[in-house]
């Protein structure tokens, strides 16, 4: 204080803002009339926290600028027909004439808050009643919707809302107050940006700049041609999209290693896309996440609790041995094995958190319930659970030779399971699925969701003396039957009202068929699930009542000699993979089916990518192939007359 007291700071803060005030600055120099005020202030709070402490120079500046960043510097308007910007929870007066509020998203109009946290609200609640007020997500809601009722309530004449549709992360919501300003004002005007002409984006310096850069880049629209002939730095039309090819090997290798080691969901995310894989596997660029204590994923807890639970009636003797009520304790263990060493308890979680909780338990229930259903119908039994492909793994990693090098693909698949008849165990792969993820046959061919059958015939390949020891029989081969998705969700039915509960019922299980691709052979077929009359209520199949397959089945069947062409053509498309990121390829080419699916639409790399087919950039336009296309084309394939689907 001292020091700027000799330095006469006062004054000639003072005498600063008397320049401004005499210039017209008026705003300006209140402004700069505060700062002495702030900065005494600041001094005072930040010798009653220290005290007499000595302190060194860096840190002293470091921690009093941290003080200092938490005052504002505010002003009343000091003249009438003036535009004030300010933040929501500092309009204070009313009557103000026309008033604009932007950003009314989802999440951001009420703001959202931070999620999670050290203390969650239970502990608040515990600190209150020791007399240590901490704000919690109720307090802050309610201080929010105050806010936002008190702002617009302050507007005399007109109410703007503004609301962006998409944003850096993808598509954005507007805050369900739009709903509510519709609801009570029937007939309010809308206006979509896209509608205006967009010439008041000229009159700011950064607005005008993109939209100069938009003109650039082949924008016809009049603002976007103004922009681009008023710049005052000179922008050149780029003609194409730049994204490579990597043209140095000592780069390359620098990016993916001398040997390539992947992962099946790799596999998954460079045929989607192979810009989205340099991106995360090349550079390692990683999406901006806040660093909180969030709540754990669904299919993380679903894995954990089934994993468990059916190791366990595996070692009491199978699913058609315990009763139902003691399969659910099993899973109840587990599951609070899973809230004490994950959670650490519920206590600390909110009334929220423990609500969706308890639902996702009960969603369990009925997941497990259908399981064992299955197994009860079912030769085929859980013989592995996680079985990792790795160095050190339960087998080893899928290895591709080729001369660009090698490559390595190691995993982990969910289940397991088996039949053995005639001294040949019959192995299918299973893989829990939260989400709504479908086998498609023609996927395989553009290089898409190929993780089972790879983990199958890898099994097939190494896992005959593993299985031997493990089963204690004699096993002279490994027969693949099958590779299926098993839907972890809750089955959503869509029926009129007044259906019965028995049609409920079945709708309900229908959308609980597994998906995926199976031995086209009717004795394996029968020991999966026993008595198909029609159609299977756990295999993805279905019989004529003439005889024969149904032809949706047929997306879902393979004979043994086509399962063994599936398996070249997966090693090709390895192969393919490996050959590519060897050769520098970076195409943005994300994958797209119709008008609904998208690569581009849940990437979090889409503000990086910025993907522009007027610059050269091409989507991969992949169609449904018919079943017998598809084995024509694997034929072909394998005879040398044509690549695959990419």
């Amino acid at each position: 204080y001292l020091f700027l007291e000799q330095l006469g700071a006062a004054d000639s803060i003072a005498a600063r803002a008397q320049l401004h005030e005499d210039a017209g600055r008026l705003q300006t120099a209140e402004e700069y009339r505060q700062l002495w005020e702030i900065l005494v202030q600041a001094m005072e709070q930040f010798a009653w926290v220290q005290g007499d402490e000595p302190m060194e120079t860096d840190t002293f500046v470091s921690l009093f600028a941290l003080v200092l960043a938490e005052y504002d510097v505010g002003t009343i308007p000091v003249a009438l027909d003036r535009v004030t910007c300010g933040s929501i929870d500092r309009v204070c007066h009313t009557g103000i004439p026309h008033l604009i509020v932007l950003g009314v998203n989802d999440g951001v109009l009420p703001d959202a808050g931070e999620s999670g946290g050290i203390l969650s609200d239970s502990d608040r609640e515990t600190l209150l009643g020791l007399s240590v007020e901490l704000e919690t997500g109720e307090d802050r809601m309610v201080r929010e919707q105050a806010a936002v009722y008190r702002v617009f309530a302050s507007a005399s004449r007109t109410l703007l809302l503004s609301w962006c549709t998409v944003g850096g992360d993808g598509d954005m919501r507007p805050s369900y107050l739009v709903g509510t300003v519709r609801h009570l004002l029937h007939g309010v005007p809308e206006t979509n940006e896209s509608a205006l002409e967009q010439r008041y984006r000229l009159e700011a310096e950064r607005p005008r700049f993109d939209l100069a850069c938009r003109g650039a880049a082949r924008d016809v629209s009049p603002a976007a041609q103004a922009a681009l002939a008023a710049s005052p730095v000179p922008i050149i039309p780029q003609e194409k999209a730049v994204r490579g090819p990597l043209t140095e090997s000592e780069t390359i290798h620098a990016l993916y290693g001398d040997r390539l080691r992947v992962t099946a969901s790799r596999v998954d995310v460079f045929y989607r896309c192979e810009y989205a894989y340099f991106l995360r596997y090349g550079l390692r660029a990683k999406e901006r996440r806040r660093a909180a204590f969030d709540a754990p994923e669904t299919g993380t807890f679903l894995h954990y609790v089934l994993e468990h639970t059916l190791h366990d009636l595996k070692e009491q003797g199978g699913a058609d041995t315990p009763a139902r009520d003691d399969v659910h304790a099993i899973a109840k263990k587990w599951t609070q094995v899973y809230v004490e060493t994950m959670l650490g308890g519920l206590e600390q979680h909110s009334a929220r958190f423990r609500h969706l909780f308890r639902r996702l338990v009960r969603m369990l229930d009925e997941i497990l319930d259908n399981l064992l259903d299955e197994m009860a119908r079912s030769d085929f039994e859980p013989i592995d659970f996680e079985l990792d492909f790795s160095r050190g793994g339960d087998l080893p990693p899928i290895v591709i030779d080729s001369p660009d090098g090698r490559l390595e693909l190691n995993g982990k698949v969910d289940r397991v399971d088996g039949y053995i008849k005639d001294s040949a165990l019959y192995v299918r792969v299973m893989d829990y699925k939260s989400g709504q993820k479908k086998f498609e046959l023609s996927d395989l061919w553009y290089g898409l969701n190929v993780q089972l059958l790879l983990y199958l015939f890898t099994i097939q390949d190494h896992g005959l003396e593993r299985y031997r020891e493990k089963l204690a029989q004699e096993i002279d081969e490994i027969v693949p039957a099958g590779a299926l998705y098993i839907p972890t969700r809750n089955a959503l039915v869509n029926a009129p009202r007044g259906t019965d509960e028995e049609t409920i019922e079945q709708l309900r299980r229908k959308q609980l068929r597994r998906s995926g691709l199976l031995l086209d052979d009717p004795e394996v077929i029968e020991a999966m699930e026993h008595g198909i009359t029609k159609d299977g209520e756990f295999l993805p199949i279905g019989y004529l009542k003439k005889g024969g397959m149904s032809a949706a089945s047929q997306n879902s069947l393979a004979s043994m000699e086509q399962l063994g062409k599936l398996s070249k053509h997966i090693r090709h498309i390895l192969r393919s993979m490996g050959h590519e990121l060897m050769e520098g390829k970076m195409d943005a080419r994300p994958v797209r089916r119709g008008p609904t699916e998208d690569a581009c639409t849940w990437c979090p790399y889409r503000a990086v990518c910025r993907f522009d087919a007027k610059l050269g950039d091409k989507p991969h336009n992949i169609a449904k192939i018919k079943p017998e296309d598809f084995w024509q084309e694997i034929d072909r394939e394998l005879e040398g007359e044509d690549g695959h689907g990419r």
